[in-house]
């Protein structure tokens, strides 16, 4: 299902078009859910590149497929990748949320949770 609302948004509305990108999304998280986390990445990949290009660095999709590519990593065991990645989503929101939300917490909880986790720990 979630295959056919992706190709009907890119027929309807077109590759760049932000509904088109939330369903690659959706897609991908569901493919990772499904343990196909390869092709989950590359299409989280996909995704978080066109946030960059579309909307910046610091908008909140782009650090949100930010975030879904650190977990993406997590479960795939590259953890030092996935701690890195959160680090850095982690700085993003606290640039843009000084801080007074609970994601950023629990952002910072995740990192700590996967590296403790990590095989090197």
């Amino acid at each position: 299902m979630k295959i056919e609302v992706l190709e009907k948004r890119r027929q309807i509305l077109g590759e760049e078009h932000s509904d088109t990108i939330s369903a690659m999304s959706n897609l991908a998280n569901m493919l990772g859910y499904q343990g196909k986390h390869n092709e989950a990445a590359a299409m989280i990949i996909e995704v978080l590149q066109k946030r960059r290009q579309i909307l910046g660095e610091e908008h909140r999709d782009t650090i949100t497929a930010m975030n879904n590519l650190a977990n993406m990593l997590g479960d795939q065991g590259k953890h030092d990748e996935a701690a890195a990645m959160m680090i850095e989503v982690l700085e993003k929101m606290r640039q843009i949320l000084r801080e007074k939300y609970t994601f950023v917490r629990m952002i910072y909880t995740f990192i700590l949770w996967r590296q403790d986790l990590s095989p090197d720990s």
